[in-house]
């Protein structure tokens, strides 16, 4: 649920195959507005650690080139 001011922010990489996720229609078919879309860069969120998901790869390095926080609101 997400009250009526809130925001969700998720950030995804914007290139390649983590395109064909369509961020942007998938909030769209969930009722969501794209408010804004920023670079990401993992220097202003002090603490952040860069996680592969779960499983046996979890650990290993994943770069966030092209990475945007997409910034969504309820229609």
């Amino acid at each position: 649920m997400l009250s009526p001011r809130g925001e969700v922010h998720i950030t995804h990489r914007d290139c390649g195959p983590y395109k064909k996720w369509n961020i942007q229609d998938l909030a769209t078919s969930s009722k969501l507005e794209l408010l804004d879309k920023v670079r990401f860069y993992r220097n202003d969120y002090r603490g952040y650690y860069i996680r592969r998901g779960a499983g046996g790869k979890s650990h290993k390095p994943f770069t966030i080139r092209n990475s945007f926080t997409f910034k969504f609101k309820a229609q």
